[in-house]
This record gives C-alpha cells, structure tokens and sequence, in this order.
C-alpha cells in the first residue's frame, strides 16, 4: 500500500490512518504536519482505486486487503510504537488489521481508534447499497451526504467514483465476521453528535477488546472529519499524547 509519510525528528509514536468509503489518503493531508510537534510520525494510508491509484483495481474483500496491508507492512511497522485511526469503512480495516498483526506474533497498537462505524460483529440493520442499480446507489449516495452536490452534475466524474464507492461498500457489507480473542489494547470509538450511527453500535466495539474502552461523541455529522478537521485532529491528540 502506498503511505504518504510525514516524518518528524526523532518520532515517538506513529499513526496510520485509513480512509472512508471512497476516500483516500488526502483526507489526512493536514494530520502530520499538525501532530508533528507531538512526536507524531503520521501515516496515511493509501489504498489502490483511488487518488494517485485510480489506475489500481479497488479491493472488494477485507480478508484479502488486511493480510495484503499486513505483507507489505511487515516488521518495519512495529519498529515504533504505533496506533490506527479509521473512519467509517476505515475503522474496520483498522481494526481487522490490528487482529491480523496480532495473529502473526507481532505487537499490537498502542491503540486503536475507530470513528463513525457500528461494532463490525453487530449485523448492519439496512439493506446492503453495493449491490444496487446504479441509479439507486446515487440515489443512496445523496441521502448519505458528504458527496459535493456539483460531483452528481458531472457524468463522467460519477462514472470513476461509483465503481470504487461499490467495491468499498461491498468490502465491509460482504465481509463476514470471524469470531475470535478480543484485542488487548486500548480501544476508543469516536461517534458524531448528528451521526445516524447509534450510541449502542458504538458502544459495542467494547465486546472486541479487553483493554481500556471510550465512547467520545464530537460535533458533527458523518463526515465531521472533513467538515470539523481540527476537532478531529485536537481529539486524536488528546488520545494519543495525554495518555
């Protein structure tokens, strides 16, 4: 995976973060230069189907895209120590990759904080989108929010974001939970005041770790992260630095 790497001198923790559905690593552009004086080595995660990837096929199958990430990464990870955010679709990659990089004998994450996302073992209560018409997966799309109006007058702007939003859907919608050991490390879910994710999805992530647990609730919709960037970024300081 490609990782846009903001380094600073002499980093003492490093952060990887990994996008919503349709997103990619320029979501986080501000976060290094912002957490740097913390310490705070940032890496955004770039996944394939997007941005300087678009070239890429976009993977449809979590199982895959963790082990793929845990390869590529390997020990050169777990050199610092390290923590994951995730938003929304990221918050599953995020934390399915802290369990398979427990699974092959490696150090688990400082922490792991998961943003705007049900607990992944809860069944999601709607129907699935990413095998939808087109036409009702836009539909969708705009009820959802987040996407600038202006893209749904751009045909063929449409036309390269619907496939990757699908295949990013359909990897957490198809994706089937494996039961198995709880983390051990902290766990912190992050969830929006004006959000349709419920305080009780959130409050289920507390099942999948035996560490210390938090619900902290921010202002803002599904997509505060873009929309409130320094909440975000302050949040995520506080976790990380006072701690």
């Amino acid at each position: 995976m490609d990782v846009v790497r903001h380094v600073p001198a002499g980093p003492r923790l490093r952060l990887l973060c990994f996008p919503f559905a349709g997103g990619g690593a320029s979501a986080y552009r501000a976060w290094g230069a912002a957490l740097e004086a913390d310490g705070i080595e940032v890496w955004p995660v770039q996944l394939p189907g997007r941005e300087n990837r678009m070239g890429e096929p976009a993977a449809d199958d979590l199982t895959a895209l963790v082990r793929r990430l845990a390869d590529e990464f390997g020990d050169d990870l777990v050199r610092l120590p390290y923590a994951f955010f995730g938003h929304s679709m990221g918050a599953c990659v995020a934390y399915e990759l802290a369990r398979e990089i427990r699974r092959r004998g490696l150090p688990e994450p400082a922490r792991v904080i998961a943003s705007a996302h049900r607990a992944p073992h809860w069944p999601a209560l709607g129907p699935t989108c990413h095998d939808l018409p087109r036409d009702e997966f836009v539909a969708r799309l705009r009820e959802y929010g987040g996407t600038p109006e202006e893209v749904f007058a751009m045909p063929d702007l449409l036309d390269l974001l619907v496939p990757l939003l699908q295949k990013d859907f359909a990897l957490f919608e198809r994706h089937r939970w494996s039961a198995g050991e709880p983390l051990d490390c902290p766990l912190t879910v992050l969830g929006a005041l004006e959000d349709t994710v419920s305080a009780q999805e959130l409050a289920g992530w507390e099942e999948l770790t035996t560490g210390p647990f938090e619900v902290r609730m921010v202002r803002g919709d599904h997509f505060y992260l873009l929309d409130a960037q320094e909440q975000a970024i302050r949040t995520v300081r506080e976790l990380l630095v006072t701690r």
